[in-house]
């Protein structure tokens, strides 16, 4: 037996997708699970929906669905599902990209996924994969800024610049969008310098790549770059 069938019934089309859009979430809070569904034994395979869209920029967890009739609302952007909204979010989406960034110079060095609905938490543009795309939505739509703001203040400037100084070509576990590896391949070096470079944008973010800075800004940033090397020599 169904739970709530007036709810099932206008939400199941006859091809059997469902959407879990505003209406729904209207009877849920964030992060607390609800039964959509109570089915005794589990939803049959055969049963199991074709496809299952979040609408309206919400997102998900549905692990719960087919054998519990049970998901979970959880806020925008929130793609590592802690509760919190931060720079660990963006470092979820490049850890599960399911395409390599189509600018990446050389071989991407982190393993690509295959897609699967497991993964929908990181598709915040809701494409059905996990690209550079979502990053650039979870930039722009839930943190208001753009590539190149390490500390996510909505402007791309001498703060983020120091904070890469501060990590050059250091990789590994511990390095993420917070200490500057703005492209999300694990080390800070001249591919996140060039990204901060090409997005320099101190008075703030219209969510495009900045026009060429102001001269005076490109001579300090250029003497920065070349202090890189002494710093590491």
């Amino acid at each position: 037996m169904v739970k709530g069938t007036p709810l099932f019934r206008a939400h199941l089309s006859e091809k059997k997708i469902l959407a879990l859009g505003s209406h729904i979430a209207e009877g849920c809070g964030v992060r607390k699970p609800f039964q959509l569904f109570n089915w005794p034994a589990g939803m049959p395979a055969n049963d199991q929906f074709s496809s299952i869209k979040m609408d309206g920029g919400l997102q998900w967890n549905v692990s719960q669905l087919y054998n519990a009739g049970i998901v979970t609302l959880y806020s925008g952007g929130d793609t590592n599902r802690d509760g919190v909204l931060n720079s660990l979010d963006i470092d979820a989406i490049y850890q599960h990209l399911t395409v390599a960034p189509p600018s990446y110079v050389g071989i991407w060095p982190r393993t690509l996924l295959t897609w699967s609905p497991a993964l929908a938490q990181c598709d915040v543009n809701g494409d059905g994969a996990v690209t550079q795309d979502d990053v650039t939505y979870e930039l722009n739509h839930y943190f208001l800024t753009n590539y190149g703001a390490a500390n996510l203040d909505t402007a791309t400037g001498f703060v983020d610049f120091q904070t890469l100084l501060n990590n050059w070509q250091n990789s590994g576990a511990g390095i993420g969008w917070t200490q500057a590896d703005f492209n999300g391949d694990g080390t800070v070096d001249f591919l996140d310098f060039q990204m901060l470079l090409n997005y320099w944008s101190p008075g703030g973010w219209n969510f495009a790549p900045s026009e060429a800075p102001e001269p005076a800004s490109v001579s300090l940033i250029i003497l920065g770059g070349l202090a890189l090397f002494r710093r590491k020599a």
